[in-house]
């Protein structure tokens, strides 16, 4: 069972991309870069075998194959630049291009935005609150103010002494003219 390799990192992908930039702008294909790789690992002391073949070129190209050190460096030798030619401004690397960079930009506005709307959200919230307790401040009041009320009626109907009611006979019925 074969494991699938992981993904390339963004260091390896913008040498893939920058080795297929320079070896088009020279016009090379890639069968001829592999011809020149194995000439250049044969020229240097002590000779270094170069496996670069023309499938293994299409494969770091393509990203479906990581690049070593060792790679790298024929690869630049047969093509004539430097090792930091084909290497990618790390910066770059790492953050993107600039539409990912004004992606990011973007998700940053947002965010911002975000945090702004739920901050204005949050005092209106506050103020809401406040005046909801100024208005519970006030019906308390009226509550004491009305409970003070009541307790003095009570107060003053327990004090009263009930007046007699009239009995039966004690009333007189006037016949009407």
């Amino acid at each position: 069972m074969s494991a699938e390799a992981p993904p390339l990192g963004p260091v390896n992908a913008a040498v893939a991309r920058n080795l297929r930039r320079i070896r088009d702008e020279r016009g090379m294909p890639q069968r001829w870069l592999a011809e020149e790789c194995t000439a250049f690992g044969r020229e240097q002391e002590p000779p270094i075998v170069s496996w670069l073949t023309r499938e293994v070129i299409a494969k770091i190209e393509t990203g479906r194959r990581r690049v070593s050190v060792d790679e790298l460096a024929i690869l630049a030798g047969a093509l004539g630049v430097s090792m930091t030619e084909l290497l990618p401004d790390l910066e770059e690397a790492f953050n993107g291009t600039d539409a990912r960079r004004a992606d990011t930009e973007k998700d940053r506005a947002r965010q911002e935005a975000a945090r702004i709307r739920g901050e204005t959200e949050f005092a209106a919230l506050v103020m809401r609150a406040g005046a909801l307790l100024e208005h519970l401040d006030g019906v308390l009041e009226d509550a004491a103010g009305t409970r003070a009320e009541l307790f003095g009626a009570y107060e003053r109907l327990r004090g009263m002494t009930p007046a007699p009611i009239p009995t039966a006979g004690a009333l007189s019925v006037v016949p009407p003219n």
